[in-house]
């Protein structure tokens, strides 16, 4: 009956969160200024509403604090002795304990989402990713990370930090830090916000972008911030180009130093638009596979050559072949230098680099409708 009455709170939990959200948003006037956040009516409205559910659970008392009054940021808590506790703290993370203390349940990562707040992380014996948020039926897309200098050891842990860049902290850092079993811990510095930035998250698109957002709460204003984007090679620390994310110039774009130039087509390199796009699909048929065609884009590289290469070595002809009998190949990238070959099932954005050895053969006989389909990406740390 006791875990019953939890799983009510906790359902129920996450309705009186957002209601409580609401209701500090309400108090801010028209003028974009904070009305008054102490003994407003908001604590009458969330009393009201939590003195019904505790009604619903046979008469558990809850207390509603003010936000932001409190050292655990919590909006409503049970004051029934030995009872169970739910409790909002100050990194984000929604607690269910027991009478004891113990915690039967927490939303920290007890499954992979696609935000790090400060002070999560990591690890092998727990959650080892974070995973974006995407349409029903997504494909699934990975790829890694370089961020760590790992040859000391195996990763037992990475955190998402921020720390006062000195004593007198005018300035923060947000980092990894990464653990080393048997060695000594590291940290990977992302950004230097020039505020207190402990109010920050780290998330992850379902397009692939990785950003840091920063909520400066003394301004009215503008008070979110992107404070780090791993897509940003001329403003990011350990920056990289726009031009390897996938969706930076559509489902078929070419990108140069940071910008989309130009629509890949059969009859050549075209102004670029948003409404660049692969060739018009017809039925796939396998049987006839040495009939499909390909035109060519020389000097690219797939947006996923950081992390896949591409299989060798294979003659142009033997992975022009793997191509046409697999009909969820949209195209195919071959480098001469190597004789790689990397099978394409989506194409997204052409980096384009000076080695003309590097050529993308897109196909013209598509087999399905091809529209910006949600990816799953997931940023994996293999610890």
């Amino acid at each position: 009956m006791a875990m019953t009455r939890a799983i009510l709170v906790l359902i129920m939990s996450f309705a009186l969160i957002a209601m409580c959200a609401a209701q500090y948003e309400s108090t801010t006037d028209s003028t974009g200024s904070k009305g008054t956040e102490k003994g407003s009516g908001g604590a009458i409205v969330h009393v009201s509403i939590i003195t019904v559910m505790a009604a619903l659970l046979g008469g558990a008392n809850y207390r509603a604090l003010d936000l932001f009054s409190s050292p655990f940021q919590l909006c409503f808590y049970n004051t029934t002795p030995n009872a169970f506790t739910l409790a909002l703290r100050m990194d984000g993370n929604l607690v269910l304990t027991d009478a004891d203390g113990q915690i039967a349940w927490q939303t920290e990562f007890e499954h992979p989402s696609d935000t790090l707040l400060v002070g999560q992380g990591l690890r092998p014996d727990g959650p080892n990713r974070i995973i974006s948020r995407s349409s029903e039926k997504p494909s699934l897309l990975y790829y890694t990370s370089e961020w760590f200098g790992t040859s000391q050891g195996a990763l037992t842990q990475v955190l998402f930090n921020t720390t006062p860049e000195s004593e007198e902290a005018y300035a923060y850092e947000l980092t990894f830090e990464f653990f080393v079993a048997n060695s000594s811990a590291g940290t990977s510095i992302m950004s230097r916000p020039k505020y207190n930035s402990t109010l920050s998250l780290l998330r992850l698109g379902f397009d692939g972008s990785l950003k840091v957002y920063t909520y400066y709460d003394k301004v009215s204003h503008g008070a979110w911030e992107v404070t780090f984007s791993l897509f940003d090679l001329i403003n990011g620390n350990n920056g990289v180009s726009e031009c390897k994310l996938r969706s930076r110039c559509g489902s078929l774009g070419l990108c140069e130093d940071e910008q989309c130039v130009a629509c890949p087509t059969a009859n050549g390199l075209l102004g670029w638009s948003k409404n660049c796009a692969p060739p018009t699909q017809r039925k796939c048929d396998t049987a006839n596979a040495s009939k499909v065609d390909y035109f060519k884009v020389v000097g690219v590289e797939h947006f996923m050559d950081d992390y896949n290469k591409g299989e060798g070595f294979l003659k142009l002809d033997e992975c022009r072949n793997k191509c046409s009998k697999d009909c969820q190949c949209l195209g195919f990238f071959y480098k001469q230098e190597s004789s790689k070959c990397l099978l394409a099932p989506v194409l997204g954005t052409l980096n384009k680099i000076a080695n003309t050895s590097h050529v993308a053969y897109i196909k013209l006989q598509l087999h399905r409708s091809y529209g910006f389909t949600r990816l799953i990406i997931v940023l994996h740390f293999n610890l």
